[in-house]
C-alpha cells in the first residue's frame, strides 16, 4: 500500500505488514470526540466499507471485540479482530503502545491498544488466543507492527507497575531498567514482544518503529507531555 497524504501528513508505514494499514501522525487528530471529521476523512481514504473505522471505546482493560459489520459498538474494549474484507479497524493512542497484527494465510486482521495496564493483562496474548480460537489462525504466520509510543529511555514508573508485571510472570523484570528511589524504566516495546513471541510468533515478523511519541513533538501527539486533552494518533488496518 502507497503511503496515504492527508493534510500534508505522511502516514507511517509497517514494512511487514502486507495488508492496508495506517499510524496517522500530526496534525492529524483522531480523538474520539474532536477527531469525528478527521476519522472520516481517513476511512474514506482507506476505502474502508461505508466509508467507516470501527474504534472500540478504550478503557485500558484486555478485552478482544470481534467485527463483522461497521454498524458494531465496542464499549470497554481495547482490541479489535476482524476477517471481513473492507472494514476498517483501529485504536487511538498518545503515548499507549498501537500494535497491528495480520494473518496473510487466513486474511485476520487485529488492531490493540497496549499501555501498562492492558500489557500486564497480556492483551496482546489474548487477542492472538482470540484469532486462533475465532478464525483458525496459527501465530507462525503472523506478522506485527508495533507502533509509535512512549519509548524506554523516557518512561518512567513506580514499583506498583513492577510488582504487576512481575506478579504475572518473573521474566518481565527483563523489561524494567532500575532506578534510584525505587523508580523503574518500562519497555513496553520489547514487553509486548515477548508476548508475542510466546504466543508462537517469530521474531523476524515483529517490527518495531522504534519512534518515540514522547520525545517527537513535532510528529506525534503525547499524553504525557501534552496532557491527557491532546490529540491521539490512529493505529488502523484493514483485509
Amino acid at each position: 500500500m502507497k503511503n496515504i497524504i492527508i493534510a500534508d501528513t505522511k502516514l507511517f508505514q509497517f514494512s511487514i505488514i502486507n495488508t492496508n494499514h495506517v499510524v496517522t501522525r500530526l496534525p492529524f487528530d483522531m480523538h474520539r470526540i474532536y477527531g469525528s471529521e478527521n476519522r472520516k476523512i481517513l476511512a474514506k481514504a482507506m476505502q474502508a466499507r461505508d466509508n467507516q473505522i470501527v474504534f472500540p471505546k478504550q478503557t485500558h482493560g484486555a478485552a478482544v471485540g470481534v467485527v463483522r459489520s461497521t454498524n458494531e459498538s465496542f464499549p470497554e474494549t481495547d482490541a479489535l479482530i476482524t476477517k471481513e474484507p473492507g472494514i476498517a479497524i483501529a485504536v487511538e493512542t498518545a503515548d499507549c503502545v498501537p500494535i497491528l497484527l495480520f494473518d496473510p494465510v487466513k486474511r485476520v486482521a487485529a488492531a490493540i491498544h497496549a499501555g501498562w495496564r492492558s500489557t500486564s493483562k497480556q492483551i496482546v496474548v489474548k487477542t492472538i488466543q482470540q484469532m486462533e480460537e475465532v478464525f483458525g489462525v496459527v501465530p507462525s504466520d503472523i506478522r506485527a507492527g508495533i507502533g509509535p509510543s512512549v519509548s524506554q529511555k523516557v518512561y518512567e514508573v513506580g514499583r506498583d507497575v513492577y510488582d504487576k508485571f512481575t506478579n504475572v510472570d518473573k521474566k518481565y523484570a527483563d523489561f524494567f531498567k532500575p532506578k534510584p528511589h525505587g523508580k523503574y524504566m518500562l519497555d513496553l516495546w520489547q514487553c509486548n514482544a515477548f508476548q508475542m513471541k510466546e504466543c508462537g510468533v517469530p521474531n523476524k515478523q515483529i517490527e518495531i518503529s522504534e519512534l518515540c511519541t514522547v520525545s517527537s513533538p513535532e510528529l506525534f501527539y503525547s499524553a504525557r507531555r501534552e496532557g491527557i486533552n491532546t490529540g491521539r494518533l490512529a493505529a488502523v488496518i484493514m483485509v
